[in-house]
């Protein structure tokens, strides 16, 4: 079962900041093995402007992690980050939310709120449930 994480910038944005937002996006995720949870990906740039995206985590992994990257590999609290980052480097703030209308929390200022933080855990140990019913049930 995987569950997808959507984002969305609090205003909207300039195509030329969109395309240098995309990225920086691009180089972040580039520097992680996304194995748990997808990486930083926009969707679209709607008619009103608000770049929006989503990643979604729990998907059970296709191939291993690669010997000597575990240091690499991303999570759902890596994708906080990253947002954070293109947050704090652009200067606009992101609010997340899971299936459009369930709000997780906010990034401001390039700074991870603590209620997003605490979703982000939540969600987390769900998707470690959710591996640990399938591998139960595989056996």
């Amino acid at each position: 079962m995987s569950i997808a994480v959507h984002y969305r910038s609090f205003i909207p944005l300039e195509p030329r900041t969109v395309a240098a937002v995309t990225h920086a996006a691009e180089a972040f995720n580039a520097k992680y093995v996304w194995i748990a949870c997808e990486p930083i990906a926009f969707d679209s740039l709607g008619e009103d402007g608000y770049l929006v995206g989503s990643s979604k985590f729990g998907v059970p992994a296709d191939e291993p992690v690669p010997p000597g990257e575990e240091h690499r590999l991303a999570d759902l609290h890596t994708l906080g980050d990253g947002l954070a980052a293109l947050s704090g480097g652009f200067g606009f703030d992101w609010e997340l939310n899971v299936g459009g209308d369930h709000p997780l929390g906010q990034v401001v200022d390039g700074l991870v709120d603590e209620t997003l933080r605490a979703s982000l855990d939540v969600l987390g140990t769900m998707s470690d449930d959710v591996d640990r019913e399938i591998d139960d049930t595989d056996l």
